[in-house]
Protein backbone atom coordinates (compact mmCIF):
# COMPACT_ATOMS: atom_id res chain seq x y z
CA UNK A 1 0.00 0.00 0.00
CA UNK A 2 2.66 2.52 0.92
CA UNK A 3 4.68 1.24 -2.16
CA UNK A 4 1.25 2.14 -4.23
CA UNK A 5 1.80 5.75 -2.50
CA UNK A 6 5.32 6.37 -3.75
CA UNK A 7 4.48 5.25 -7.08
CA UNK A 8 1.28 7.46 -6.90
CA UNK A 9 3.41 10.76 -5.17
CA UNK A 10 6.45 10.43 -7.94
CA UNK A 11 3.96 10.45 -10.89
CA UNK A 12 1.94 13.35 -9.78
CA UNK A 13 5.48 15.14 -9.07
CA UNK A 14 6.69 14.13 -12.55
CA UNK A 15 3.35 15.61 -14.19
CA UNK A 16 3.89 19.04 -12.01
CA UNK A 17 7.27 19.26 -12.92
CA UNK A 18 6.65 18.60 -17.36
CA UNK A 19 3.46 21.09 -16.72
CA UNK A 20 6.04 23.91 -15.29
CA UNK A 21 8.58 22.74 -17.88
CA UNK A 22 5.70 23.69 -20.49
CA UNK A 23 4.74 26.87 -19.19
CA UNK A 24 7.75 28.09 -18.83
CA UNK A 25 8.75 27.82 -22.51
CA UNK A 26 5.24 28.89 -23.51
CA UNK A 27 5.11 32.25 -21.87
CA UNK A 28 9.15 32.55 -21.44
CA UNK A 29 9.45 36.36 -22.91
CA UNK A 30 10.84 35.35 -26.66
CA UNK A 31 12.33 38.43 -27.79
CA UNK A 32 15.48 40.21 -25.22
CA UNK A 33 16.30 43.88 -25.89
CA UNK A 34 19.36 45.44 -25.27
CA UNK A 35 17.49 48.45 -24.31
CA UNK A 36 14.14 48.46 -22.66
CA UNK A 37 13.48 52.08 -22.89
CA UNK A 38 15.61 53.44 -25.63
CA UNK A 39 16.23 57.50 -26.04
CA UNK A 40 16.24 58.95 -29.59
CA UNK A 41 17.65 62.03 -30.30
CA UNK A 42 15.37 64.40 -32.29
CA UNK A 43 15.56 63.33 -36.27
CA UNK A 44 17.61 60.74 -35.70
CA UNK A 45 16.91 57.03 -37.43
CA UNK A 46 17.28 54.56 -35.27
CA UNK A 47 18.03 50.79 -35.55
CA UNK A 48 15.04 49.03 -34.34
CA UNK A 49 16.17 45.44 -35.06
CA UNK A 50 19.78 45.72 -33.88
CA UNK A 51 17.84 47.06 -30.22
CA UNK A 52 17.21 42.97 -29.87
CA UNK A 53 19.39 41.04 -28.34
CA UNK A 54 18.60 37.69 -29.19
CA UNK A 55 15.47 35.72 -30.60
CA UNK A 56 14.12 32.53 -29.12
CA UNK A 57 13.98 29.55 -31.48
CA UNK A 58 14.48 31.78 -34.22
CA UNK A 59 16.68 35.05 -36.01
CA UNK A 60 16.25 38.54 -35.55
CA UNK A 61 15.34 38.91 -39.28
CA UNK A 62 12.15 36.76 -38.43
CA UNK A 63 11.12 39.92 -36.16
CA UNK A 64 8.65 42.43 -37.53
CA UNK A 65 8.22 46.12 -36.09
CA UNK A 66 5.52 48.69 -36.35
CA UNK A 67 6.94 52.51 -36.27
CA UNK A 68 3.41 53.88 -37.50
CA UNK A 69 3.08 55.88 -33.98
CA UNK A 70 6.43 57.00 -33.69
CA UNK A 71 7.47 60.77 -35.09
CA UNK A 72 11.38 61.18 -34.71
CA UNK A 73 10.94 64.97 -35.16
CA UNK A 74 9.02 65.56 -32.32
CA UNK A 75 9.60 65.11 -28.61
CA UNK A 76 7.76 62.95 -26.86
CA UNK A 77 7.39 59.30 -25.64
CA UNK A 78 6.32 56.54 -28.39
CA UNK A 79 5.09 53.31 -27.83
CA UNK A 80 6.65 50.56 -30.78
CA UNK A 81 5.36 47.07 -31.62
CA UNK A 82 7.58 44.25 -32.47
CA UNK A 83 5.75 40.81 -33.80
CA UNK A 84 7.41 37.75 -33.43
CA UNK A 85 5.10 34.27 -33.54
CA UNK A 86 1.94 35.93 -33.61
CA UNK A 87 2.96 37.62 -30.22
CA UNK A 88 3.04 41.18 -29.95
CA UNK A 89 6.01 42.92 -27.56
CA UNK A 90 5.44 46.52 -27.04
CA UNK A 91 8.69 49.04 -26.10
CA UNK A 92 8.55 52.47 -25.26
CA UNK A 93 10.89 55.25 -27.02
CA UNK A 94 11.40 58.48 -26.09
CA UNK A 95 12.53 60.88 -28.73
CA UNK A 96 14.71 63.64 -26.98
CA UNK A 97 16.83 66.95 -27.48
CA UNK A 98 19.66 66.83 -25.28
CA UNK A 99 22.09 69.09 -27.27
CA UNK A 100 22.34 72.81 -25.68
CA UNK A 101 21.65 74.93 -28.72
CA UNK A 102 24.48 77.38 -30.05
CA UNK A 103 24.45 80.88 -31.76
CA UNK A 104 27.03 83.64 -32.01
CA UNK A 105 26.80 86.80 -30.17
CA UNK A 106 27.77 90.26 -30.75
CA UNK A 107 27.62 93.96 -29.58
CA UNK A 108 24.90 96.11 -30.51
CA UNK A 109 24.53 99.99 -30.76
CA UNK A 110 21.92 102.17 -30.34
CA UNK A 111 20.53 105.82 -30.11
CA UNK A 112 19.25 106.75 -26.78
CA UNK A 113 15.56 106.65 -26.74
CA UNK A 114 15.77 103.38 -28.97
CA UNK A 115 15.00 99.91 -27.36
CA UNK A 116 17.28 97.31 -27.58
CA UNK A 117 15.26 93.14 -28.13
CA UNK A 118 17.35 90.51 -27.91
CA UNK A 119 17.15 89.36 -31.83
CA UNK A 120 19.57 91.93 -31.99
CA UNK A 121 22.38 90.88 -30.55
CA UNK A 122 22.30 87.23 -31.83
CA UNK A 123 23.15 84.86 -34.81
CA UNK A 124 23.36 82.17 -36.67
CA UNK A 125 21.25 79.89 -34.13
CA UNK A 126 21.67 76.16 -34.57
CA UNK A 127 19.19 73.74 -32.81
CA UNK A 128 17.33 70.65 -33.65
CA UNK A 129 14.20 71.96 -32.11
CA UNK A 130 12.21 75.45 -32.12
CA UNK A 131 14.01 78.49 -29.59
CA UNK A 132 13.06 81.15 -28.02
CA UNK A 133 15.56 83.96 -26.89
CA UNK A 134 15.50 86.36 -23.82
CA UNK A 135 17.31 88.92 -21.89
CA UNK A 136 18.59 87.19 -18.73
CA UNK A 137 17.03 90.09 -16.55
CA UNK A 138 15.23 93.32 -17.24
CA UNK A 139 17.72 96.02 -18.53
CA UNK A 140 16.86 99.45 -19.17
CA UNK A 141 18.12 101.67 -21.65
CA UNK A 142 17.38 105.25 -20.25
CA UNK A 143 21.13 106.69 -20.31
CA UNK A 144 23.60 106.62 -22.81
CA UNK A 145 26.97 104.08 -21.79
CA UNK A 146 28.38 100.84 -22.38
CA UNK A 147 26.66 97.60 -20.37
CA UNK A 148 26.97 94.23 -20.13
CA UNK A 149 23.99 91.95 -21.45
CA UNK A 150 23.71 88.70 -20.75
CA UNK A 151 21.08 86.97 -23.64
CA UNK A 152 19.58 83.34 -23.18
CA UNK A 153 18.59 80.58 -26.38
CA UNK A 154 16.13 77.63 -24.90
CA UNK A 155 15.01 75.11 -27.08
CA UNK A 156 11.81 73.06 -26.58
CA UNK A 157 13.41 70.30 -24.44
CA UNK A 158 14.59 73.49 -21.83
CA UNK A 159 18.27 73.38 -22.94
CA UNK A 160 19.65 76.13 -22.14
CA UNK A 161 22.80 78.33 -23.62
CA UNK A 162 23.79 82.20 -21.89
CA UNK A 163 26.34 84.17 -23.48
CA UNK A 164 27.30 87.85 -23.03
CA UNK A 165 28.25 90.79 -25.01
CA UNK A 166 27.89 94.53 -24.69
CA UNK A 167 25.18 97.37 -25.52
CA UNK A 168 26.07 100.69 -26.43
CA UNK A 169 23.67 103.41 -25.46
CA UNK A 170 24.26 106.71 -27.94
CA UNK A 171 23.66 110.16 -27.21
CA UNK A 172 19.95 110.78 -28.94
CA UNK A 173 20.36 111.68 -32.45
CA UNK A 174 17.59 114.39 -34.48
CA UNK A 175 20.22 114.47 -37.14
CA UNK A 176 18.99 113.27 -40.79
CA UNK A 177 20.92 111.33 -43.35
CA UNK A 178 22.99 112.52 -46.12
CA UNK A 179 22.10 111.61 -49.66
CA UNK A 180 24.58 112.90 -52.09
CA UNK A 181 25.43 112.37 -56.03
CA UNK A 182 22.54 111.98 -57.11
CA UNK A 183 22.73 113.22 -60.45
CA UNK A 184 19.96 112.85 -63.13
CA UNK A 185 20.28 109.27 -65.30
CA UNK A 186 19.76 109.02 -69.02
CA UNK A 187 19.34 105.40 -69.98
CA UNK A 188 18.76 103.34 -73.24
CA UNK A 189 15.72 101.36 -73.35
CA UNK A 190 15.13 97.88 -72.37
CA UNK A 191 19.13 97.81 -71.21
CA UNK A 192 20.42 96.74 -67.58
CA UNK A 193 20.93 99.42 -64.71
CA UNK A 194 21.04 100.65 -61.72
CA UNK A 195 19.05 102.84 -59.96
CA UNK A 196 21.85 103.20 -56.76
CA UNK A 197 24.16 104.26 -59.78
CA UNK A 198 26.23 107.26 -58.25
CA UNK A 199 24.43 107.31 -55.08
CA UNK A 200 26.13 108.15 -51.64
CA UNK A 201 24.14 108.05 -48.23
CA UNK A 202 25.38 108.06 -44.80
CA UNK A 203 24.38 109.10 -41.18
CA UNK A 204 26.11 110.79 -38.34
CA UNK A 205 25.17 107.82 -35.66
CA UNK A 206 23.72 104.62 -37.71
CA UNK A 207 26.64 103.17 -39.44
CA UNK A 208 23.77 101.12 -41.91
CA UNK A 209 20.73 103.75 -42.47
CA UNK A 210 17.98 101.73 -44.79
CA UNK A 211 17.85 102.71 -47.87
CA UNK A 212 14.18 102.82 -49.77
CA UNK A 213 13.70 103.80 -53.29
CA UNK A 214 10.50 103.50 -54.62
CA UNK A 215 10.64 102.88 -58.30
CA UNK A 216 6.58 102.16 -58.97
CA UNK A 217 6.17 104.67 -61.73
CA UNK A 218 10.06 103.70 -63.38
CA UNK A 219 9.49 101.39 -66.42
CA UNK A 220 13.18 100.84 -68.29
CA UNK A 221 10.47 98.97 -71.71
CA UNK A 222 9.01 102.65 -72.13
CA UNK A 223 10.71 106.01 -73.15
CA UNK A 224 9.80 108.50 -70.95
CA UNK A 225 10.86 110.88 -68.33
CA UNK A 226 10.64 109.09 -64.73
CA UNK A 227 11.18 110.37 -61.07
CA UNK A 228 12.05 107.94 -58.63
CA UNK A 229 12.01 108.90 -54.65
CA UNK A 230 14.95 107.82 -52.64
CA UNK A 231 14.76 107.84 -48.81
CA UNK A 232 17.69 106.88 -46.63
CA UNK A 233 16.22 106.38 -43.08
CA UNK A 234 18.22 106.36 -39.58
CA UNK A 235 17.59 103.79 -36.60
CA UNK A 236 16.27 106.32 -34.59
CA UNK A 237 13.85 107.35 -37.45
CA UNK A 238 15.22 110.63 -38.95
CA UNK A 239 14.65 110.08 -42.42
CA UNK A 240 15.79 112.08 -46.03
CA UNK A 241 14.13 112.19 -49.50
CA UNK A 242 15.69 112.73 -52.29
CA UNK A 243 14.08 112.85 -56.13
CA UNK A 244 15.94 111.55 -59.11
CA UNK A 245 15.13 112.36 -62.76
CA UNK A 246 15.46 109.36 -65.25
CA UNK A 247 15.22 109.55 -68.73
CA UNK A 248 14.43 106.54 -70.69
CA UNK A 249 16.16 107.20 -74.35
CA UNK A 250 16.10 104.61 -77.79
CA UNK A 251 19.23 105.41 -78.53
CA UNK A 252 21.79 106.97 -76.12
CA UNK A 253 24.89 108.46 -77.03
CA UNK A 254 27.16 108.79 -74.07
CA UNK A 255 29.60 111.87 -74.78
CA UNK A 256 29.74 114.43 -77.92
CA UNK A 257 31.77 114.62 -80.74
CA UNK A 258 32.49 118.46 -80.67
CA UNK A 259 33.60 120.96 -78.60
CA UNK A 260 31.18 122.82 -76.82
CA UNK A 261 31.58 126.94 -76.80
CA UNK A 262 31.68 126.63 -72.74
CA UNK A 263 35.33 127.01 -71.35
CA UNK A 264 36.08 123.76 -69.66
CA UNK A 265 38.95 121.68 -68.37
CA UNK A 266 38.54 118.44 -67.93
CA UNK A 267 41.51 116.99 -65.46
CA UNK A 268 42.33 113.36 -65.78
CA UNK A 269 44.10 110.70 -63.93
CA UNK A 270 45.28 107.52 -65.20
CA UNK A 271 46.73 104.49 -63.70
CA UNK A 272 45.54 104.91 -59.92
CA UNK A 273 44.68 104.72 -57.42
CA UNK A 274 47.84 104.95 -55.24
CA UNK A 275 49.81 106.79 -52.48
CA UNK A 276 49.57 110.11 -54.44
CA UNK A 277 46.10 109.95 -54.72
CA UNK A 278 44.82 111.35 -51.63
CA UNK A 279 47.32 114.52 -52.49
CA UNK A 280 45.87 114.75 -55.47
CA UNK A 281 42.13 115.09 -53.92
CA UNK A 282 43.16 117.72 -51.12
CA UNK A 283 43.99 119.75 -53.87
CA UNK A 284 41.28 119.38 -55.90
CA UNK A 285 39.23 119.88 -52.91
CA UNK A 286 41.58 123.25 -51.92
CA UNK A 287 40.52 124.34 -55.46
CA UNK A 288 36.83 123.23 -55.22
CA UNK A 289 37.14 121.16 -58.33
CA UNK A 290 35.90 117.88 -59.89
CA UNK A 291 38.53 115.31 -61.86
CA UNK A 292 38.38 111.97 -63.83
CA UNK A 293 39.92 109.15 -62.52
CA UNK A 294 40.58 106.22 -65.07
CA UNK A 295 41.70 103.20 -62.80
CA UNK A 296 43.31 99.95 -63.15
CA UNK A 297 43.49 97.10 -60.60
CA UNK A 298 47.14 97.13 -59.77
CA UNK A 299 46.82 99.67 -56.79
CA UNK A 300 44.44 97.84 -54.16
CA UNK A 301 46.19 98.53 -51.20
CA UNK A 302 44.76 102.21 -52.31
CA UNK A 303 41.23 101.22 -53.35
CA UNK A 304 39.61 103.21 -50.34
CA UNK A 305 41.13 106.58 -52.37
CA UNK A 306 39.03 105.07 -55.11
CA UNK A 307 35.86 105.29 -52.91
CA UNK A 308 36.33 108.90 -51.09
CA UNK A 309 36.88 110.12 -54.46
CA UNK A 310 33.73 109.02 -55.99
CA UNK A 311 32.03 110.20 -52.59
CA UNK A 312 33.75 113.48 -53.11
CA UNK A 313 31.87 113.78 -56.68
CA UNK A 314 35.02 112.69 -58.90
CA UNK A 315 34.03 110.83 -61.68
CA UNK A 316 35.08 107.05 -62.00
CA UNK A 317 36.66 105.62 -65.16
CA UNK A 318 38.03 102.31 -65.93
CA UNK A 319 41.44 101.96 -67.66
CA UNK A 320 42.24 98.21 -67.66
CA UNK A 321 42.59 95.80 -64.73
CA UNK A 322 45.72 94.43 -65.88
CA UNK A 323 47.12 97.10 -67.91
CA UNK A 324 49.16 94.63 -69.40
CA UNK A 325 49.26 95.34 -72.95
CA UNK A 326 50.07 92.19 -74.35
CA UNK A 327 47.25 90.04 -72.56
CA UNK A 328 44.76 92.79 -72.85
CA UNK A 329 45.25 93.55 -76.80
CA UNK A 330 45.56 89.98 -77.83
CA UNK A 331 42.24 89.68 -78.69
CA UNK A 332 38.78 91.46 -78.28
CA UNK A 333 37.41 88.91 -76.18
CA UNK A 334 40.90 89.47 -73.83
CA UNK A 335 40.68 93.46 -73.30
CA UNK A 336 36.82 92.94 -72.72
CA UNK A 337 37.19 89.90 -70.01
CA UNK A 338 39.87 92.51 -68.26
CA UNK A 339 37.49 95.41 -68.59
CA UNK A 340 34.75 92.89 -66.93
CA UNK A 341 37.54 91.68 -64.17
CA UNK A 342 37.85 95.59 -63.27
CA UNK A 343 34.09 96.28 -63.80
CA UNK A 344 33.42 93.31 -60.78
CA UNK A 345 36.31 95.37 -58.83
CA UNK A 346 34.27 98.67 -58.84
CA UNK A 347 31.18 97.09 -58.59
CA UNK A 348 32.09 95.97 -55.16
CA UNK A 349 33.88 99.04 -54.05
CA UNK A 350 31.86 101.64 -55.15
CA UNK A 351 27.93 100.12 -56.05
CA UNK A 352 28.00 100.26 -59.40
CA UNK A 353 29.93 100.03 -62.89
CA UNK A 354 31.35 102.84 -64.82
CA UNK A 355 30.71 103.40 -68.77
CA UNK A 356 33.89 105.53 -69.38
CA UNK A 357 36.74 104.13 -70.55
CA UNK A 358 40.39 105.09 -70.99
CA UNK A 359 42.59 102.34 -73.51
CA UNK A 360 45.97 101.86 -72.05
CA UNK A 361 48.05 104.56 -74.72
CA UNK A 362 44.63 105.40 -75.71
CA UNK A 363 42.64 104.44 -78.84
CA UNK A 364 45.57 105.87 -81.31
CA UNK A 365 48.07 103.65 -79.50
CA UNK A 366 50.28 101.67 -82.36
CA UNK A 367 52.10 99.02 -79.66
CA UNK A 368 48.63 97.49 -79.87
CA UNK A 369 50.05 96.10 -83.21
CA UNK A 370 52.28 93.79 -82.06
CA UNK A 371 49.72 92.20 -80.68
CA UNK A 372 46.89 92.09 -82.91
CA UNK A 373 46.61 93.62 -86.44
CA UNK A 374 43.17 95.54 -86.32
CA UNK A 375 42.65 95.31 -82.51
CA UNK A 376 41.89 99.23 -81.30
CA UNK A 377 39.56 99.10 -84.77
CA UNK A 378 37.64 96.32 -83.19
CA UNK A 379 37.54 97.65 -79.54
CA UNK A 380 36.68 101.42 -80.10
CA UNK A 381 33.49 99.90 -81.74
CA UNK A 382 32.90 96.82 -79.34
CA UNK A 383 32.84 99.39 -76.40
CA UNK A 384 30.04 101.67 -77.66
CA UNK A 385 28.21 98.96 -78.38
CA UNK A 386 28.29 97.63 -74.80
CA UNK A 387 27.55 100.90 -73.27
CA UNK A 388 30.39 102.25 -72.60
CA UNK A 389 32.25 105.47 -74.22
CA UNK A 390 36.33 106.45 -74.43
CA UNK A 391 38.02 109.14 -73.52
CA UNK A 392 41.22 110.19 -75.57
CA UNK A 393 43.06 113.52 -74.96
CA UNK A 394 43.93 116.73 -76.35
CA UNK A 395 46.66 117.89 -74.02
CA UNK A 396 49.09 115.85 -71.71
CA UNK A 397 51.46 116.30 -69.04
CA UNK A 398 54.37 114.62 -70.39
CA UNK A 399 54.91 112.65 -66.93
CA UNK A 400 54.94 109.67 -68.84
CA UNK A 401 57.96 110.36 -70.84
CA UNK A 402 60.28 109.56 -67.94
CA UNK A 403 60.12 108.10 -64.53
CA UNK A 404 60.53 111.64 -62.96
CA UNK A 405 59.43 114.53 -65.02
CA UNK A 406 60.30 118.20 -63.41
CA UNK A 407 57.96 119.92 -62.48
CA UNK A 408 58.22 122.94 -64.84
CA UNK A 409 58.20 120.49 -68.06
CA UNK A 410 54.88 119.53 -66.70
CA UNK A 411 53.71 122.50 -66.04
CA UNK A 412 54.62 123.97 -69.71
CA UNK A 413 53.47 121.29 -71.05
CA UNK A 414 49.58 121.05 -69.24
CA UNK A 415 49.33 124.91 -70.15
CA UNK A 416 49.99 124.89 -74.34
CA UNK A 417 46.49 124.13 -74.98
CA UNK A 418 43.95 126.85 -76.40
CA UNK A 419 40.77 124.27 -77.32
CA UNK A 420 37.65 125.27 -75.37
CA UNK A 421 36.94 121.77 -74.00
CA UNK A 422 40.54 120.69 -72.73
CA UNK A 423 40.83 116.94 -71.68
CA UNK A 424 44.32 116.89 -69.84
CA UNK A 425 46.03 113.82 -69.37
CA UNK A 426 48.16 113.19 -66.64
CA UNK A 427 48.77 110.05 -64.37
CA UNK A 428 48.99 109.18 -60.90
CA UNK A 429 51.04 106.19 -59.88
CA UNK A 430 53.52 106.35 -56.39
CA UNK A 431 56.46 107.69 -58.55
CA UNK A 432 55.04 111.03 -59.96
CA UNK A 433 54.95 113.22 -57.35
CA UNK A 434 56.18 115.97 -59.00
CA UNK A 435 52.95 116.06 -60.97
CA UNK A 436 51.19 116.27 -57.84
CA UNK A 437 53.34 119.25 -57.38
CA UNK A 438 52.66 120.99 -60.36
CA UNK A 439 48.58 120.64 -60.16
CA UNK A 440 48.12 123.57 -58.58
CA UNK A 441 50.09 126.09 -61.02
CA UNK A 442 47.84 123.84 -63.39
CA UNK A 443 44.87 124.54 -61.84
CA UNK A 444 45.08 128.34 -61.45
CA UNK A 445 46.65 128.86 -64.32
CA UNK A 446 43.36 127.98 -66.61
CA UNK A 447 41.22 129.63 -63.74
CA UNK A 448 43.00 132.78 -64.52
CA UNK A 449 42.16 132.35 -68.16
CA UNK A 450 38.10 132.07 -67.75
CA UNK A 451 37.97 128.10 -67.13
CA UNK A 452 36.24 126.14 -65.49
CA UNK A 453 37.02 122.38 -64.63
CA UNK A 454 34.80 119.50 -64.80
CA UNK A 455 34.53 115.65 -63.90
CA UNK A 456 33.72 113.79 -67.19
CA UNK A 457 29.74 113.09 -67.54
CA UNK A 458 27.66 111.74 -70.34
CA UNK A 459 27.59 115.39 -72.15
CA UNK A 460 31.49 115.90 -71.95
CA UNK A 461 33.47 116.10 -75.00
CA UNK A 462 35.10 112.84 -76.14
CA UNK A 463 37.83 113.82 -77.86
CA UNK A 464 38.34 110.70 -79.76
CA UNK A 465 41.93 109.92 -81.47
CA UNK A 466 42.68 109.12 -85.03
CA UNK A 467 42.95 104.68 -84.49
CA UNK A 468 46.15 103.81 -86.49
CA UNK A 469 45.45 100.03 -85.70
Amino acid sequence: MLKQFHLKYLFLSFVIILSIIFCYQKYQKELIFFENHPRIEIHQQYNFLANIKSVKNGKIKDVSYNINNLNIHKLGTYTINYHYHHRQYPLKVDVIDSKKPSFQIHPYEIDLGMQAYPKNFISHIQDQTQTKIYFDKKYRFNKPGKQKISITVEDQAHNKTTKSTYLKICKADKQKPIIKNLQPLTLKINTPYDLKEGLVYHDNQDPHPQLIINSNQFDISKEGTYYVSYIVKDRSGNQTKRIRKITVVKNIKIGVEQESHEKIVYLTFDDGPSSNTIKILRILDQYKIKATFFVTGNGQNYNKYIKLAQEKGHTIGMHSYSHDYDKIYKSVNDYMADLERLSQMLNNLIGYTPHYIRFPGGSSNQISKQYNIGIMSALTKRVIDEGYQYYDWNCGTGDATAHLVSVNKIIQSATHSSHNNIIILAHDTNTKTTTVEALPTIIQYYLNKGYKFKAIDDHSFTCHHHVKN
